[in-house]
């Protein structure tokens, strides 16, 4: 599961920073390479699907008018 917020996002990436520059502090969480990138990754975002709106109102109108 990737990170919730923007701050365990960054957190997660200066902790992958510091283990692959060998560099390791005792509050660094023990995960591997692997599941640090997981977590520092941004989630994918969804597509909405439908029309709002505007959009929305003039499709219909258009629909039931027969176009």
């Amino acid at each position: 599961m990737p990170a919730v917020s923007g701050r365990q996002r960054r957190f997660m990436g200066a902790v992958l920073g510091r283990k692959r520059s060998g560099e390791s502090r005792p509050s660094d969480p023990e995960m591997s390479e692997e599941k640090l990138e997981h977590f520092a990754r941004k989630p994918k975002r969804r597509r909405r699907s439908g029309m709002k709106g505007a959009n929305a109102a003039d499709a219909l109108a258009g629909y039931r008018r027969g176009r």
